[in-house]
């Protein structure tokens, strides 16, 4: 399929009629005055996003990866052996949507990232303010959402992110979507059939936003898991479009062009390990989740995070001195402030202050602290140490975590500020 404008043209109106079919919407659409004024609303974001006025943070990564790579995309309308490290080394799902302006003539890609950060605030909003609205009066939830917005989007490692141009962004916003999606939608029949084609195509992109993407893409599956989704709905919507994104780009990569440059973060082995991963999930869905083994997995955040701690202490057995290094500089980039301002301090207090639960671990925290574990896993396969300093890839990969710790943080404090109303009551 060449990678031309006019394909980029039919592509969404194909996608839109296919998730048109399957979500059997009767009802006919009629635009309101509202309807119109947001729509405005939003063409007028979309111009700010565009107009330059907003900062952006670019580095040798930004033009090559995400400039240049885009440009010799956009121009020759295939992927060609010549790419190799590109092929290797950076996001393709987000590389491609940078691609989209050079398309129409247009040589900066800034403004989609600002409109995305847009377009994430919103639904930050949104989330808190369902959640909030389930223990608050409407006001109050309205109220709880806004300052949580206000909360992430002036925390320094959000803001980095937000405004770097690189894949940290696209990423951390993809995952928090799907998150809160996923942990919506298993609490409502109604809203995961309208929703499950969405998160089902969200859930392939994501797995090839940056080149670990797949293996982020599991832990997002495995968090699912806990939830009261059936396991064909784990396998069909979830787990299948990763294994056919994961699968015939590695197809693609290694035995149609045959790519094997120098120096690649992707080689066949880790190709492989994903690949074996993949299918590790899909037995697990199909033979034991649900099936057996279940007085084991009476608790299964609590499984996960013991078996991810495992998986961290094997990797440091087989390299103590790389593995304890990693810890070292995540905590050093934590204590100098790189990338972090004063986050780290901010929710440690917090978490100080706000009394523990007793009981089963909650979900968002639950995904934070397995996010952590596997973060460092991730930074260990790399081919080299981590580095103290803000643009430290593991460091960037460490910062996606802002959103869901505001949010985890967000709902201890609307619980316990819950449970002081209804003492005095």
């Amino acid at each position: 399929i060449p990678f031309r404008l006019p394909f980029l043209l039919i592509l969404p109106g194909c996608l839109f009629s296919a998730f048109a079919f399957f979500c059997k919407r009767e009802e006919k659409v009629r635009f309101s005055v509202t309807d119109i004024v947001v729509i405005f609303a939003v063409a007028c974001l979309a111009l700010v996003a565009c107009s330059g006025l907003l900062n952006v943070s670019i580095t040798n990564d930004t033009v090559y990866y995400y400039s240049v790579y885009p440009q010799m995309i956009t121009k020759y309308g295939e992927y060609r052996k010549a790419f190799d490290v590109f092929l290797t080394d950076v996001g393709q799902t987000t590389a491609l949507i940078y691609c989209l302006p050079y398309f129409f003539g247009f040589n900066e890609t800034f403004g989609i990232q600002h409109f995305l950060n847009f377009n994430f605030a919103g639904i930050f909003y949104l989330a808190v303010y369902e959640t909030a609205a389930q223990y608050f009066t409407k006001k109050r939830a309205v109220g709880a959402g806004a300052v949580s917005v206000l909360f992430l989007f002036t925390s320094t490692p959000f803001l980095i992110t937000a405004k770097w141009v690189l894949a940290n962004v696209y990423f951390m916003d993809f995952l928090f979507i799907l998150f809160y999606f996923g942990y919506k939608c298993s609490h409502d029949r109604t809203e995961f059939e309208r929703y499950k084609w969405v998160m089902c195509f969200l859930t392939a992109m994501l797995s090839m936003m940056r080149m670990e993407g797949g293996m982020m893409a599991c832990f997002l599956i495995l968090c699912l898991s806990v939830l009261a989704y059936t396991n064909r709905e784990m396998i069909g919507y979830f787990l299948f479009p990763v294994f056919v994104m994961q699968a015939g780009y590695y197809a693609m990569l290694y035995l149609r062009l045959e790519v094997d440059p120098l120096y690649s973060f992707l080689d066949i082995k880790k190709a492989l390990l994903m690949l074996a991963l993949i299918l590790g999930l899909f037995f697990y869905f199909l033979l034991i989740r649900n099936r057996r083994f279940q007085k084991l997995l009476t608790y299964p955040e609590a499984f996960i995070l013991v078996g991810l701690t495992l998986g961290n202490l094997a990797l440091c057995a087989l390299n103590a001195e790389k593995y304890l290094t990693n810890l070292v500089c995540f905590g050093k980039n934590m204590i100098l402030q790189s990338g972090w301002g004063y986050f780290g301090f901010i929710v440690l207090i917090l978490l100080l202050l706000l009394p523990r639960n007793t009981g089963r671990i909650s979900y968002p925290d639950f995904f934070c602290m397995g996010y952590i574990l596997l973060t460092i896993a991730v930074c260990w396969a790399r081919g080299g140490s981590l580095r103290v300093g803000i643009g430290d890839s593991g460091n960037r990969i460490m910062m996606q975590i802002a959103p869901f710790v505001v949010y985890a943080l967000v709902m201890h404090v609307i619980k316990w500020y819950s449970s002081k109303q209804n003492e005095r009551i």
